[in-house]
């Protein structure tokens, strides 16, 4: 089902959106907890705890792209889980090393001044990305965004973990250097 019409069924409050909601993203959603949180039931429950966030913010939102907004709060549903996890030492902390790396991107202040710095690093952020080769975006995304492993990586692209770390550990110095330049404190 199309982005638009699970919308329309947020839009009319019919629980039909959950169930195509988790049907077109759910796999994807399930991705992205558990390589946060490396727990199945705990990745359940944040998935779940998700799409009633969606359900309470859709309307009077009406995102575009859906696959974003609903990546977007998996990802901090599962780092606030991942927080408290942590917080009772029982964490791992692997999601919080790679957060560190962009703890840039990562801001939740209300004012219109905070919204539009966000936006205006994010637009930063982008411009960046589209400097970079289509292979080193993805690999730079999906290390920072989907929080995938060196080796998961290594079996994406053919290239060896040692020189992907490499490679990823300039395109982030890269990124800090960019942002630098336009005014953005890292």
């Amino acid at each position: 089902m199309e982005d638009k019409k699970i919308i329309e069924l947020f839009f009319a409050r019919s629980e039909k959106a959950l169930t195509a909601l988790a049907e077109k993203y759910g796999k994807l959603c399930m991705k992205v907890a558990l390589q946060i949180l490396h727990s199945r039931e705990d990745s359940e429950e944040c998935v779940n705890d998700s799409y009633l966030d969606v359900w309470n913010t859709v309307p009077p939102k009406e995102p575009d792209p859906l696959m974003s907004y609903i990546v977007k709060i998996v990802r901090y549903n599962s780092l606030d889980c991942l927080e408290h996890r942590s917080a009772k030492k029982r964490g791992g902390g692997e999601a919080t090393v790679s957060l560190e790396d962009v703890a840039l991107f990562i801001g939740e202040s209300e004012t219109p001044e905070d919204i539009v710095e966000r936006q205006f690093i994010t637009d930063c952020v982008n411009d960046f990305l589209r400097t970079l080769t289509p292979a080193d975006r993805m690999l730079f995304v999906r290390k920072f965004w989907f929080f995938d492993t060196y080796e998961e990586l290594s079996k994406i692209s053919g290239i060896k973990v040692g020189t992907l770390k490499s490679k990823i550990s300039r395109t982030r110095e890269s990124l800090k250097v960019y942002l630098s330049e336009r005014g953005v404190a890292a």
